[in-house]
């Protein structure tokens, strides 16, 4: 497994986007996925047969990479229940990738002055946050970084995003 260790909170949006990016969390070393129920996405759960398929696509991509340690795809929550699930990740770095965020150069210094064991990420679903749940996550400790001045689609947000947290850690 790659360290640091690497959780990912990814909003539950459609299905083919989520797909996209459970295969680059795995290629990229996460150590774990939690599925998000946000108010702006329209699905609520992963079923068996959603399950099985991502299991299907990690191999595929871990076989690919060469990246054999796959990244455990915890139960989904509601963002109701975000304080509770963060108790579990208390000495994670909380970073947020969002449109108006810090710029990612801030992201860099802030990791290299105090390199973190654990980073919890997440980036918002299709549609974006609501106000209410971007200050809940702020409230929670999350730190804003920009990854682009341009909105960016889910699956391309966790790529890049994954891809910086990894490259500068």
């Amino acid at each position: 497994a790659l360290s640091p260790r690497i959780y990912w909170l990814l909003p539950l949006v459609e299905k083919s986007a989520f797909e996209t990016a459970v295969s680059v969390l795995t290629v990229l070393g996460a150590t774990a996925i939690i599925p998000v129920v946000c108010q702006k996405v329209h699905r609520s759960k992963l079923t068996d047969k959603d399950r099985d398929r991502l299991h299907r696509l990690m191999i595929s991509a871990s076989e690919q990479s060469k990246q054999f340690v796959f990244p455990h795809i915890e139960s989904t929550i509601h963002f109701s229940d975000l304080e509770t699930i963060l108790t579990h990740y208390k000495n994670a770095s909380r970073i947020l990738f969002a449109l108006d965020g810090s710029p990612s150069r801030e992201l860099a210094n802030t990791l290299e002055a105090n390199p973190p064991g654990e980073v919890i990420a997440m980036i918002g679903p299709e549609g974006d946050l609501t106000d209410a749940e971007y200050n809940t996550l702020y409230h929670e400790g999350f730190e804003g970084f920009a990854l682009t001045p341009s909105v960016l689609r889910s699956e391309l947000a966790v790529t890049i995003g994954m891809g910086l947290l990894r490259s500068l850690l």
